[in-house]
C-alpha cells in the first residue's frame, strides 16, 4: 500500500487514539485516481450537515444513542430537509443537538468544505457539508453580548444534548476518542485540528461493506486548501499560555513536559508581579535546560535578549525553534556551561551594554545549592534575582 502524504500521516501520528493504517485504506494523490480505483457510480445522493465545534484546544463531541453511529462519538449535524439550505440545516442541527445558537452569518463564514462518502454495500452517496465553529465560552452571556460580538459567545451552562446525542468536551485535541469514531475522522479531522493555519478541505472516502462494525476505508482522497496568512480558529481565541503550549504539543516537543511548562509559566507570572519587568533588557536563566522560562519572559516582558546557562543540552533548541515567531527581533541563546563560570561571564557581558537594574537572573529548576550560588553571584553583580 502506498505511503500517505506526510501532510496527513504526520498530523495523525500526534493523536494517541488514531486508528491503525490498515483501517484507513489507500491514499490517492488526485480525485481522478480515487474515482478510477473505486469504480462505483452512486445511484442516489443524500445531503447532510456536519459541524465541528471547538473552544481553544478543546473539542465538543457527541455520543450517539440511536441511529447511524449509535455508541460512537461524532461531531454534530444531520440530514438536510427537503429544499433546505446547508447553512440553515447546520444552524438547526447544532441548536437541536447542543443548544448552541449560531447566526446564519457566522455559520456561512464557518463552512470549510464538503465530504463525500460511498460504500461497497450501499448505492447511496452521502454528501456532507462541513463547518468549523470555534466558540468562546463565557459564564455571563447576555443577549446583547451574544448578538453583538464578532465571536460566537456561548454560556457553557446552556450546552445540553437531546435524546439522540449527548455533548461532551474533550479537553485536548490529541486525546479525542478516534478509536470510537468513524475511520475518516482519523484522516481529515486530525489534520484540521492539528493545523496552525485556517484549513478548508474536500474529502472523498469509500468504505468497505460492513458498516460501523467493520469501519474500514478502502480508498480516500483529501483536497486540502490552507490559508498560509491566517491563524487557525482555535489560536484566535486561545490565551497566550494555551497558544504556547499548543505549539509545543503540535510539534511533538516533549521537553518541556506539561508539568515543566506549567511551572515555568507560573514562575514567570510571579516574577512579573514582583519586579518592574517593563524596564528589563536581559534575562539569564540558570539551570534552565530547555529554556521555556527564559523564552516566556522574553515573550511577556520588555527584555530583548535572554540566555540559558546550563551544562546539559536539554531539548536541543526545540523551544527556541517552536516559539521563534512569538519573539521576533529578540534573542534567545543557550550557553552550555556550569553556573560558576557561565553566569559571571554572561553578567559581565550584559553589563557592558546595559545597567545592573535592567538585568534579571532566574533559577526555576535549580536545586537549593545552585539557587544559593545564583543569588550570591547575582548580589555580587548587583542585578535582580
Amino acid at each position: 500500500m502506498p505511503m500517505a502524504p506526510p501532510v496527513l500521516s504526520d498530523c495523525r501520528k500526534k493523536f494517541i487514539n488514531v486508528l491503525p493504517e490498515q483501517q484507513l485504506g489507500e491514499e490517492h494523490s488526485s480525485l481522478e485516481s480515487f474515482r478510477k480505483a473505486v469504480e462505483i457510480v452512486p445511484r442516489k445522493r443524500k445531503e447532510f450537515s456536519l459541524i465541528v465545534v471547538t473552544n481553544g484546544n478543546r473539542i465538543l463531541l457527541g455520543l450517539k444513542h440511536r441511529g447511524f453511529g449509535k455508541g460512537m462519538y461524532n461531531s454534530f449535524g444531520g440530514k438536510l430537509e427537503q429544499g433546505e439550505d446547508s447553512v440553515v440545516a447546520a444552524c438547526r442541527e447544532l441548536h437541536e443537538e447542543t443548544g448552541i445558537c449560531v447566526t446564519m452569518k457566522h455559520m456561512t463564514e464557518s463552512k470549510i468544505g464538503i465530504l463525500h462518502f460511498t460504500f461497497d454495500d450501499d448505492p447511496t452517496e452521502m454528501c456532507v457539508h462541513l463547518f468549523r465553529v470555534n466558540i468562546y465560552c463565557n459564564d455571563h452571556v447576555t443577549v446583547e453580548t451574544a448578538s453583538s460580538s464578532e465571536q460566537i459567545v456561548v454560556d457553557p451552562l446552556t450546552i445540553r444534548g437531546c435524546d439522540e446525542i449527548t455533548p461532551e468536551w474533550i479537553e485536548n485535541f490529541f486525546h479525542i476518542p478516534l478509536h470510537n469514531m468513524f475511520a475518516d475522522d482519523s484522516i481529515w479531522l486530525t489534520y484540521l485540528l492539528a493545523s496552525e493555519k485556517k484549513v478548508c478541505l474536500d474529502g472523498w472516502f469509500h468504505f468497505l461493506e460492513g458498516g460501523q462494525e467493520v469501519n474500514t476505508i478502502r480508498h480516500h482522497f483529501v483536497d486540502i486548501k490552507t490559508d498560509t496568512n491566517s491563524e487557525s480558529p482555535q489560536s484566535q481565541t486561545m490565551t497566550l499560555e494555551k497558544r504556547l503550549f499548543h505549539r509545543l504539543h503540535s510539534k511533538n516537543i516533549v521537553s518541556p513536559s506539561p508539568k515543566e511548562f506549567n511551572e515555568a509559566w507560573a514562575f514567570a507570572n510571579v516574577v512579573k508581579k514582583s519586579l518592574p519587568c517593563k524596564d528589563l533588557d536581559c534575562v539569564i536563566d540558570v539551570a534552565g535546560g530547555h529554556g521555556a522560562l527564559a523564552a516566556i519572559l522574553l515573550i511577556t516582558t520588555a527584555a530583548t535578549r535572554a540566555v540559558v546557562v546550563d551544562p546539559a543540552q536539554v531539548g536541543r533548541d526545540s523551544v527556541r525553534r517552536a516559539w521563534a515567531d512569538f519573539f521576533p527581533e529578540k534573542e534567545l541563546r543557550y550557553r552550555h556551561e556550569c553556573l560558576r563560570s557561565g553566569l559571571p561571564a554572561e553578567l559581565e557581558s550584559a553589563l557592558k551594554t546595559t545597567s545592573c537594574d535592567r538585568i534579571l537572573v532566574v533559577a526555576c529548576h535549580a536545586c537549593q545549592h545552585l539557587s544559593d550560588e545564583t543569588v550570591k553571584l547575582s548580589c555580587k553583580f548587583g542585578v535582580h534575582a
